[in-house]
């Protein structure tokens, strides 16, 4: 967690903020188009971040439970591209506010509860003790040596 501490921080604290901001730019298209790029550019950092703590709880189960937390994140996803196209009906400034702002606040609270509740301590279900043994490859006889006989 060393390094992965610094990286939400980068990643989530300042593109919520700036997040915030795009929702009370106006109508001037380049600050809006400057808050995001820069936003999204910042959170370039999360798989040094939060990703990277897959392998590091669970290095014998890191794909699934990467595969897991990207799941429900694009479950969250879908959810919210729903709730934003009802919403925007009007597409007048305080919808976009209240979207911008619920972006805000979800990029602060999973940093702030991954910091206080991560920690990169290999689980204890990630025993291997409880995957079965593997088999060891039988030597099969080559084919070659019997057409040489």
């Amino acid at each position: 967690m060393f390094l992965q501490d610094p990286c939400i921080r980068y990643a989530h604290f300042p593109p919520a903020a700036l997040m915030f901001v795009l929702g009370y730019t106006g109508c001037d298209p380049a600050a809006p188009a400057a808050l995001y790029t820069a936003a999204l550019a910042m959170t370039g950092a999360t798989p040094a971040g939060a990703f990277a703590s897959a392998a590091d709880i669970a290095p014998n189960f890191a794909g699934t439970v990467f595969g897991l937390c990207q799941t429900v994140g694009a479950a969250g996803l879908l959810a919210a591209n729903y709730v934003v196209s009802e919403g925007l009906h009007g597409s007048f400034a305080g919808w976009w506010r209240l979207v911008f702002g619920v972006s805000s606040a979800v990029l602060l609270t999973t940093a702030t509860f991954f910091m206080a509740m991560g920690s990169g301590s290999v689980q204890d279900w990630n025993a291997p003790g409880d995957i079965e043994a593997e088999m060891e490859p039988i030597e099969e006889p080559s084919r070659l040596d019997s057409v040489l006989e």
